[in-house]
């Protein structure tokens, strides 16, 4: 940018930043652009109570910005989940995640088949700081490296549609909700703090 396109900011006019605006649209998304432009308010804002400024160009763009509401998780189906459980234990190495996969999408209640794989995965002598679910190298599971490389592999290669392994929490309470469980009921079987009728709404629309 050459010198002579700089301007001070009291020299900057509702036209500037409305261009401004336009040209960081087309850079990052609606809702980066609103925090942006929000900054750059308060920073007006401030000048004018200092009385460095006279006028604030930024105060009505705020309010143009358009947010796209928030899209629900799309829970998995159940036959989604049997076959990326399956093809985790399919697979020539990431089978060693079959256990921990089958548990995301079994904690809404302990089945007899999720007991018995717990109970299998119990050493003989069990140490109460010892990891139940682990790498295929042994360590503790980090969850972006699982993610990059172990889930999404097995997602596309299934052709099943991306969703985050925390989808697992909200495809649980979705299937409690339609086999009757109440709000309250399949609330207290999630560990989380939102609240019953956040849940509720998040879920059922």
């Amino acid at each position: 940018m050459s010198s002579s396109s700089v301007k001070s900011a009291s020299a900057i006019a509702l036209n500037d930043a409305e261009k401004f605006s336009a040209w960081l649209s087309t850079k990052i998304a609606p809702i980066t652009l609103k925090e942006r432009l929000t900054l750059l308010n308060s920073c007006w804002q401030w000048g004018i109570k200092e009385g460095i400024l006279e006028t604030n160009p930024w105060a009505e763009l705020v309010g143009r910005v358009k947010v796209p509401p928030k899209q629900l998780c799309k829970p998995f189906t159940k036959g989604e989940i049997g076959a990326i459980i399956q093809g985790f234990r399919n697979d020539g190495y990431y089978h060693r995640y079959a256990d921990y996969v089958e548990f995301l999408f079994s904690t809404v209640t302990l089945t007899p088949s999720l007991q018995t794989m717990l109970l299998r995965r119990r050493p003989a002598k069990p140490d109460p700081d010892e990891l139940v679910f682990t790498s295929p190298k042994g360590g503790a599971i980090d969850d972006c490296n699982f993610r990059n490389r172990a889930w999404k592999t097995v997602l596309t290669r299934l052709e099943i549609d991306y969703r985050k392994p925390y989808t697992s929490r909200h495809t649980l309470i979705s299937h409690a909700l339609d086999l009757g469980m109440t709000p309250t009921r399949s609330q207290s079987r999630k560990p989380s703090s939102v609240t019953v009728s956040t849940l509720y709404c998040q879920f059922r629309g």
